[in-house]
């Protein structure tokens, strides 16, 4: 009996283990979780996000979502000192004509980690130069929200009707 008992919780446990983490809506606003974005590690970061060389950032880029592109940089916070901070940011991967470029033209959106708020962006779908394709990708949603999850190397996307 004891020994059905344990093969039942390490099944449990298991099951637990491979099982999607979905998010919680903490604040009750309705938002759902869409999205998990796993790191991409054959993106060609542009240069932009690297600053001149990559010198003293570390940016990673994360899986594409309907045109939209993630990448998390690690920022020095004060020079001299160990403190960093990660900042997310959201651009259309097709506004990048080239990636050597330090500039380019369209719609970004970001935000950095302060204390133990984690780096993460929300914006709506409606009226912020977004291509008429890429709102019909996401809808029904009309806002949404990129929370990078440092833990987990993830951007989890949520989605606000």
């Amino acid at each position: 009996m004891a020994l059905g008992v344990l093969a039942l919780i390490v099944a449990v446990a298991v099951s637990m283990t491979l099982a999607q983490r979905v998010q919680t809506d903490p604040l009750q606003t309705g938002a759902s979780q869409i999205a998990r974005l796993q790191p991409d590690p054959g993106y060609r970061i542009p240069d932009i996000f690297e600053g001149s060389g990559g010198a003293g950032q570390n940016a990673h880029a994360y899986q594409q979502i309907h045109g939209l592109r993630v990448v998390v940089t690690t920022l020095s916070t004060n020079a001299g000192t160990k403190s960093t901070s990660d900042c997310l940011s959201i651009y259309l991967d097709a506004d990048i004509t080239d990636p050597a470029s330090t500039s380019f033209h369209g719609p970004y959106f970001g935000g950095c980690a302060v204390g133990k708020f984690p780096a993460m962006t929300q914006f709506g779908l409606r009226g912020q130069g977004l291509p008429a394709g890429l709102r019909k990708e996401f809808a029904p949603w009309i806002g949404l929200q990129f929370v990078y999850d440092k833990r987990d190397d993830e951007v989890v996307v949520f989605g606000s009707k």
